[in-house]
């Protein structure tokens, strides 16, 4: 008999899960039952490293960058942590929302976020406790007439503002006190008690013989323009209490007027940087009721330039309905909002008069949002959305927003919930991942754009995936494992990387009826270390590949949790992977099917026909089943396996590879097919 080759496999391309079974596109490309490599920012393919703990309860469901760290904000109860959390000039901290914020894990002393935006400064190496940004109008001054020799002639009132120049806060100037007319004399001004957060006050007169009636203008008391409230709180001038005495003549007041428009910041439920300006997002969720994180406004109140705790009533921007989340980066003019039905984008303009505010609000997708703040990311200046089931859409460099690249993974991503699917960027890899459960799917942005998947379990982390950011120039993803909330740098460890390669159907050109026996393979392999790698040849559209088996120690029974078997398993041979499956130090474990009770149980027997025994009790690993399977040893370096399978009549055929090493072993570069091809009509 004469052989001949069959044909060329080429591992190299992305999982193509969408294309219908034995379509050209198919064939092409590796099906969903590959795992663990990962295509690099330099465009080659290799293990991936797995995910480096940063310690328990470190992560969160809310996660975001906070300086030049990850952090985020962790649920408070039944509450889940939303809002935003971040550093900025002089290392403030400002927070709004609900929740605990974190940093690296551990809560940030003092702080539980609310709608109210907070601040917290920081002296000499050392946090205040947090306070309420802004400050609320006093109450008008107490003045009087000191009877000594003084430069104040003429009716005279006084106006006092609330002061914290840490942040440059600034309350709206009191009312006007009562008039006072002094004959050269001196005068008394008395003050209300500070309120939480207030460290200073400013004193304002009118120019002499302006009464109630004229601008007032800043005072200083000595040298000073603000005035330490220990100072105000130690002072008593005529036996009263909290009182100062003050002299001037006109041309002493400074020309600075008191304060008409520093309103203190509204309820809000985001807060979003954009150069100088803090815009407050989420406000007035009705007429009498302050928002909350389940009931958030559809409001923007914009705040004075230069001043996060000042805003003016009429500096609004609209929305068409309730916002869900925000993205910015800090030293950007412009950020998004995002809404469960719209995305838009605000920037910033600068001043434009007191009349409107010095930002702007374009709709980016009038008809398509988020519904979590996981659901999307912000990355190169660009959008990346998990919009609905199936749906995920990236915004392209010239700003549209296109789903084509994801039609590869769509039959995979089609069920995923939007509750439990995140998106995020790792710059190292300049990769863009979407997760769900115990799966994260990979798309190369540079060179090579193609989608490649990864399973947690085999990294030995437990859990599914609940949040992520970029940070420090790397992704770092939360683990929700019972309710145990863990953060993870995302490929930064040294683990060993299972990896598995597994071709779509393989079949012939259309219009040809032909069987194939396929003798021998050689299998290319690119590695870097001497490791296993174990084959396995599936024919005429079988299952060939279970992701979720479970095995018990001394047990030949073998259970899936995905209730896929089926009874042609009967007599097919099987390997599954798992650490210490078979003794210590073995990674796989051999057998035979030998009888099939229903979708989630089979029973096995080894290659000699005794019951399989394993000597582990594990759970989500990998099973190839097939009409051959085989392991051998190969070398570091390029590497020709040959094997020779001897299986007769595959009109349609899948190829499994398998190898496992250091995170840097490499690559299955292709398959060779030697056999025999005759015409049948047979094995369709």
């Amino acid at each position: 008999m004469s052989y001949q080759p069959l044909a060329q496999i080429n591992f190299q391309g992305g999982i193509n899960a969408s294309a219908p079974k034995l379509s050209a596109a198919s064939q092409n490309a590796l099906s969903e039952d590959s795992w663990n490599a990962i295509v690099s920012g330099d465009g080659h393919t290799r293990g991936f490293s797995g995910l480096t703990s940063m310690g328990a309860n470190t992560g969160s469901r809310k996660m975001l960058p906070v300086g030049n760290r990850f952090g985020g904000i962790k649920d408070n109860g039944g509450t889940q942590g939303t809002g935003n959390f971040f550093e900025d000039i002089g290392q403030s901290r400002w927070g709004i929302g609900s929740g605990f914020p974190h940093i690296e894990g551990t809560n940030v002393t003092g702080w539980t976020l609310s709608t109210l935006l907070q601040v917290s400064v920081k002296s000499s190496g050392t946090y205040a406790a947090p306070v309420q940004a802004g400050l609320s109008q006093p109450s008008a001054p107490d003045i009087g007439i000191i009877q000594t020799l003084g430069d104040v002639t003429g009716p005279v009132s006084a106006k006092i503002e609330r002061r914290r120049p840490s942040t440059g806060a600034r309350s709206l100037a009191s009312p006007t006190s009562a008039v006072i007319v002094p004959s050269a004399n001196r005068v008394r001004v008395t003050f209300p008690s500070a309120s939480s957060g207030q460290t200073h006050w400013r004193v304002y007169f009118t120019f002499q013989g302006f009464g109630g009636v004229g601008i007032h203008y800043l005072a200083k008391y000595g040298a000073l323009l603000d005035i330490p409230e220990s100072t105000v709180s130690a002072g008593t001038v005529d036996s009263i209490a909290r009182s100062l005495e003050f002299t001037f003549k006109d041309g002493d007041l400074v020309p600075l007027e008191a304060s008409f428009d520093d309103y203190t910041p509204p309820a809000a439920t985001h807060a979003i940087k954009l150069q100088n300006i803090l815009a407050l997002v989420g406000c007035y969720s009705d007429s009498v009721t302050d928002p909350t994180s389940t009931s958030t406004g559809t409001c923007i109140a914009v705040s004075k330039i230069n001043n996060y705790e000042s805003y003016i009533p009429t500096h609004l921007l609209f929305l068409p309905e309730q916002v869900v989340d925000v993205l910015a980066r800090p030293v950007d003019d412009f950020g998004y909002i995002a809404c469960e039905n719209s995305i838009h984008a605000i920037q910033y303009v600068g001043y434009r008069g007191d009349e409107l505010p010095p930002c702007t609000i374009t709709t980016v997708l009038p008809d398509i949002g988020v519904q979590y703040p996981h659901n999307w990311c912000y990355f190169r200046g660009r959008l990346l959305l998990y919009t609905a089931e199936g749906n995920l859409l990236i915004m392209n460099e010239d700003g549209a927003f296109s789903g084509d690249f994801a039609a590869p993974i769509r039959k995979i991503i089609q069920s995923w919930s939007t509750a439990d699917t995140i998106v995020g960027y790792d710059p190292k890899n300049d990769c863009i991942i979407i997760a769900n459960g115990k799966r994260i799917l990979t798309f190369n942005l540079s060179g090579e754009s193609v989608w490649r998947q990864i399973w947690i379990p085999d990294f030995s982390v437990t859990g599914n995936v609940f949040a992520c950011t970029t940070s420090k120039r790397r992704l770092y993803m939360t683990i929700n494992n019972g309710g145990s909330y863990t953060a993870y740098s995302f490929d930064t460890n040294s683990l060993n990387a299972p990896m598995s390669f597994v071709s779509n159907w393989q079949d012939q050109p259309a219009g040809q009826l032909a069987g194939k026996d396929i003798y021998s393979m050689a299998i290319s392999a690119d590695t870097s270390v001497s490791t296993s790698m174990a084959v396995c040849l599936a024919k005429n559209l079988q299952k060939s590949v279970f992701r979720q088996i479970g095995v018990t120690s001394a047990s030949a029974n073998i259970t899936d949790a995905e209730s896929t078997f089926y009874s042609g398993m009967v007599g097919k041979k099987v390997i599954i992977f798992g650490t210490n499956i078979n003794g210590g130090s073995t990674v796989y474990i051999r057998g035979i099917v030998s009888a099939f009770t229903n979708t989630g149980l089979i029973t096995l027997t080894d290659l000699a026909g005794a019951p399989l025994s394993p000597s582990a009790t594990l759970t989500d690993l990998l099973m190839f089943v097939g009409e051959y399977i085989a392991v051998a040893s190969i070398a570091a370096a390029k590497h020709f396996g040959n094997f020779f399978p001897n299986v007769p009549e595959c009109k349609s055929y899948q190829i499994c590879v398998w190898t496992k090493g250091t995170g840097q072993t490499g690559n299955i570069l292709g398959v060779d097919l030697v056999g025999n091809v005759y015409s049948s009509d047979r094995m369709r």
